[in-house]
């Protein structure tokens, strides 16, 4: 029986600003070689869309991925008539006549300070059947009692960007705009964002809704192994029951290091992160892989497929995928 690794990649071909002037790329030999020689096929567009497409997880269309459902992981436990979104905190940075959203990756908040921030959220709309819980310090998610009509961006699209082009839409889109307004005047001056001024750190003024909606189905789906450290992926794999026990059963593999650093705008860290993929290939290069930059498609590779082809240059790709994108 046939194993397969399934190797998802965000934004492994970029893009990056027209600007930006990428360094020399290392010599990606097995990288290259995988790409050159593998079966392109059509993908979900996205990361939540890639792992719900490989894992068989029902989508509705028109509506959002329930990835804060799916991001759960506390108590008490989610039940299925819950309506849970993610609930990203952000800074807001005013440029000319525009807000621009930045998250706190690189100088992540304290448990005392998110647990602040959460207070005032949820002493101020106790009466609007809203709640903030804290996930990690990062990470929080928010629950409604009653479940809004709206559709929402991920965070990953909205960041370093004006956000008026991605807030939410839909029928209920009014309201939940406004509560996105409410708050950052609650937090604006708020005693936190006073103490984070003093340590001349960027407020958090902002949250960012994304991905509501209710627990799906378990749809059981056996993969021996599953890696990548992400709520969401964690989420996906308990809901369709992942289970060791057998070496002949496919495996998932996310690495999401060059999709940071593309966020970043950060060619240089995209570099070291593409050297790192080269090395876990060759730990997986006995079986067939698949490759996953959830832009729309993905890469078969198996072995002694295809082995006439010439083996272009890492370049060739991030050229033709820009050129794809533009």
């Amino acid at each position: 029986m046939s194993v397969t690794h399934h190797v998802i990649v965000p934004d492994l071909f970029g893009p990056f600003p027209p600007a930006t002037t990428l360094p020399e790329p290392p010599l990606l030999s097995n990288l290259s070689r995988l790409l050159s020689r593998a079966e392109r096929r059509p993908a979900a567009t996205g990361y939540a869309a890639t792992l719900f497409e490989i894992f068989g997880l029902p989508v509705t269309p028109g509506q959002d991925l329930p990835t804060g459902a799916l991001s759960w992981h506390l108590d008490p436990p989610l039940t299925t008539d819950q309506w849970v979104c993610r609930a990203d905190p952000i800074h807001l940075q005013p440029d000319q006549d525009r807000l621009l959203a930045f998250d706190f990756h690189h100088q992540p908040l304290s448990q005392v300070e998110a647990e602040a921030f959460i207070t005032l959220f949820n002493d101020h709309f106790a009466g609007d059947g809203l709640r903030l819980w804290l996930a990690e310090p990062n990470h929080w998610l928010l629950s409604s009692d009653q479940a809004p009509d709206i559709r929402t961006q991920p965070l990953s699209a909205v960041l370093g960007r004006p956000i008026e082009r991605f807030l939410p839409s839909g029928p209920d889109a009014g309201r939940w705009r406004s509560i996105m307004n409410e708050v950052q005047m609650l937090w604006h001056q708020s005693a936190p964002n006073q103490t984070r001024a003093e340590r001349e750190y960027p407020a958090v003024n902002g949250l960012w809704l994304s991905g509501g909606g209710y627990l799906p189905p378990a749809t059981p789906h056996q993969f021996v192994k599953v890696t990548g450290d992400h709520r969401l992926l964690a989420g996906i794999a308990q809901l369709a029951e992942t289970r060791g026990g057998t070496q002949q059963a496919d495996s998932v593999h996310v690495l999401s290091t060059p999709g940071r650093a593309v966020l970043d705008a950060d060619p240089a860290a995209w570099m070291v992160a593409l050297r790192e993929l080269e090395n876990y290939l060759v730990t997986l290069y006995k079986d067939p892989i698949i490759i996953y930059p959830c832009a729309g498609q993905c890469w078969h590779w198996q072995p002694g497929r295809r082995w006439w082809r010439r083996t272009r240059p890492i370049t060739d790709w991030l050229a033709s995928q820009t050129m794809e994108q533009t």
